[in-house]
């Protein structure tokens, strides 16, 4: 793990997970108070450590808590929760505790990004859009030519296309 800082320089010495006894770390994410998240693939579990590597906090072993197993793409922590994104079983939604709170049931293609407390993410030619409920979910469909990846950033959509940037405002 590189740690970079605003201005994208190291900060600090790299970090070999397989060193520090983390080797089945498949998944890292950032975390408040310069803190990370760890996908544990051998203990299908999420784990907040700090900076020297500590354990803080942990899900559990979520295959025998939810009866699912996982093979999650991405951590998100944004606000008061946590999202662990698995492509067919959905988002999975814990406090920064790792407390399980929800799940999210859907099929997601790619990754997600979460803004202003909603879900973004895409599936097919779709964007979906789940609102803070975790329920009502608005779908946006995009043209063929719209397949790149995006962000969702001051009420404005940004997908990268091979062709260039497209800029969308989203109305209500």
């Amino acid at each position: 793990i590189v740690v970079l800082d605003n201005t994208l320089s190291q900060q600090g010495e790299p970090v070999d997970l397989y060193t520090i006894g983390q080797g089945q770390v498949e998944l890292v994410a950032g975390s408040r108070g310069d803190a990370f998240w760890l996908w544990d693939v051998l203990n299908a579990e999420l784990i907040r450590v700090d900076q020297q590597f500590r354990k803080m906090n942990s899900t559990g072993n979520l295959a025998t808590l939810l009866g699912v197993g996982l093979l999650p793409v991405q951590v998100v922590e944004k606000g008061s929760y946590v999202y662990l994104v698995d492509p067919v079983e959905g988002i999975f939604v814990f406090d920064l505790y790792g407390n399980y709170r929800t799940r999210i049931k859907a099929e997601i293609q790619g990754r997600i990004v979460v803004s202003d407390e909603r879900i973004f993410f895409r599936n097919e030619n779709d964007l979906s859009i789940l609102e803070p409920d975790k329920i009502t979910e608005k779908v946006i469909a995009f043209p063929d030519s719209v397949r790149g990846d995006f962000q969702f950033f001051r009420q404005r959509l940004y997908i990268l296309n091979p062709n260039g940037l497209g800029i969308y405002r989203l109305s209500e």
